[in-house]
């Protein structure tokens, strides 16, 4: 079983920021919030009598159209990448590495590159973690000696690739199924080797569990079949068939097994299996929500224009969305109103029924940018006079 590292070099870019696209939905979602502030004077400016209108206010609605933004995701079978720094970081290497012309997949002693517009890959979660791995094959450059499969994996804060080899992972002569055993640190091997075909259970740190060998005669049907179990310390040890797949239970106990599927590699599967890899906060520690959207112009073109369309002024500040709403901006408003007690409590009262709207507007905007300690700040004023003013967070509202 072969180990070995890539080049210390090719993982620079987890650690360099990069000028990256922001994810749509975190656009939408400050556009969310935006309507929220006005609404919430419009509710207050519907009937006679300012304080019986609470119902206009938008939690309802604005949760509800969240949600079905995510019911739209779970059409997607493929098991998305955890939201965890690791994990995420893990993703954008291997969505890095399949955006190259050609992979070597051998070492740099004996070096064999893939044209990787001719492989294909998936993710697995071999080892006991919620790093995934990245299994890829290619049946044009590759040979069976040498093998069509390799199982890459990040390590460390470095983001250093090993990897290991799956000779023949769509093999019709394996007699029994070729895949892993979920977050075991197990997988299956099968190969010819000298007129035999070898099945074998592999660990990426100690070689191979066991193997089944078995040799076929002219008409293809097997013939002599043996089973070994193999110690580190005596090497391999022929059993019989019973202790060879009580080894194996012993070994993967409870864990699912699950076959081996691959894509082809295009843009298309990556993001359908990598997400949206684009977010530096997932991999920067010190980024924040301000940072992330300003290398994208576009964005804040579009933040900007969901500002002017509301009539209101929207910035961000570090990981601090705020939101300034003058109420001269507002139909029916004349001085006496919009400094009133009254109005003023009635903004106070609102913002406190809509506490839970805008916590779970943060959360959103913290789980789609990956970016932890948001708030929002809402501001009424009036010609620049401020009237009432409160933030919120994720759990709630700030006192």
């Amino acid at each position: 079983f072969l180990i070995t590292h890539v080049a210390e070099e090719r993982r620079e870019f987890l650690k360099e920021p990069k000028k990256v696209s922001v994810n749509p939905k975190l656009l939408k979602i400050i556009a969310i919030a935006a309507v929220a502030v006005v609404l919430i004077v419009g509710g207050i400016m519907v009937g006679k009598n300012m304080m019986e209108n609470k119902s206009a206010m938008p939690q309802t609605a604005d949760k509800q159209t969240l949600e079905n933004e995510e019911d739209s995701q779970t059409a997607n079978s493929i098991e998305p990448i955890p939201d965890t720094r690791e994990a995420q970081a893990a993703a954008a290497a291997y969505n890095e590495f399949l955006m190259q012309d050609t992979i070597n997949a051998g070492n740099d002693s004996n070096p064999m590159y893939w044209n990787t517009n001719n492989c294909q890959f998936n993710i697995a979660y071999i080892d006991d973690d919620e790093i995934p791995e990245l299994i890829v094959c290619n049946y044009e450059d590759s040979d069976h000696a040498s093998g069509y499969c390799r199982i890459y994996s990040i390590t460390g804060e470095d983001g250093m690739f090993k990897y290991g080899s799956v000779n023949d992972p769509k093999s019709e002569l394996a007699h029994d199924k070729l895949g892993y055993y979920d977050r075991s640190a197990y997988f299956t091997d099968f190969s010819m080797f000298q007129g035999s075909a070898n099945y074998s259970i592999q660990n990426p740190y100690g070689g191979a569990v066991g193997f089944r060998k078995v040799y076929y005669d002219d008409d293809g049907a097997e013939k002599d079949v043996t089973y070994y179990k193999v110690f580190s310390a005596t090497g391999e040890q022929e059993c019989s068939e019973e202790e060879f797949y009580d080894a194996i239970e012993e070994c993967m106990g409870d864990s699912e097994f699950i076959p081996y599927t691959f894509y082809d590699n295009n843009t298309e599967n990556r993001a359908r299996i990598f997400g949206d890899v684009s977010l530096p906060s997932a991999y920067e520690s010190n980024i924040t929500l301000e940072t992330y959207v300003e290398n994208d112009e576009e964005a804040l073109q579009e933040i900007n224009e969901t500002a002017a369309s509301n009539n209101m002024e929207v910035s961000i500040m570090g990981n601090d969305v705020i939101y300034t709403y003058d109420l001269m901006n507002h139909e029916g408003v004349d001085d006496e109103l919009a400094m009133s007690d009254e109005m003023r409590d009635a903004l106070a009262e609102a913002l406190g029924d809509s506490s839970d709207t805008f916590s779970s507007l943060c959360a959103k905007l913290e789980e789609e940018s990956n970016i932890s300690g948001v708030r929002i700040f809402v501001n009424y004023t009036y010609y620049g006079e401020e009237i009432v003013s409160r933030s919120f967070s994720s759990d709630g509202m700030i006192e």
